[in-house]
């Protein structure tokens, strides 16, 4: 596996590692002087696997750039680098996943959910079924928490429009099975 802590890719400096995914990693960079942002690249090794997981990796960008939503990670910019393939840059949600806030407290509280958690998801949903998307990975991982009391939905990568042919095969299992 490479490391990129240190490498630039599309002008931005990578600094660490935030996590890692089934088609990516999702590392903290930022340009000279510039805010945090979240930098995914794509990790394949096949070359038939990468063709295909390109397209749908750069799919994301196009999903979440069709939707005006304040639900859902904002992309920056979207690009391919010579050496590192396809790279996808987010807003830098501070405060982690929905999952990461679920194992230090426990659980939310009620009025967190009624109040932030549910109108955030919801919306996020709704603004993207209005674009015709359907997001198909919603889960704890893919739901930041900016540290200020808003959710926001991220990880288009298995997002499908109406109207576009499938990227998956009938039987063919993508996301995540929990």
């Amino acid at each position: 596996m490479i490391s990129f802590i240190g490498t630039k890719i599309g002008g931005y400096q990578i600094k660490e590692k935030l996590g890692q995914g089934g088609m990516g990693a999702v590392f903290l960079a930022s340009k000279q002087n510039g805010p945090e942002v979240a930098l995914k690249v794509l990790q394949m090794s096949q070359d038939d696997a990468l063709d295909s997981a390109s397209k749908r990796f750069l799919d994301e960008a196009t999903a979440a750039t069709a939707v005006e939503s304040e639900h859902i990670v904002p992309i920056l910019a979207a690009g391919f680098d010579e050496t590192y393939g396809p790279y996808i840059v987010y807003d830098y949600i501070t405060g982690g996943s929905l999952r990461q806030r679920l194992n230090q407290l426990g659980k939310l509280s009620q009025e967190e959910v009624l109040e932030h958690l549910a109108p955030s998801l919801f919306g996020a949903l709704d603004d993207l079924h209005d674009c015709d998307i359907c997001h198909r990975d919603v889960k704890p991982e893919n739901i930041l928490y900016d540290g200020k009391g808003r959710y926001l939905l991220g990880d288009l990568g298995l997002a499908t429009f109406e109207g576009r042919q499938a990227k998956t095969r009938t039987g063919t299992f993508v996301g995540t099975p929990g």
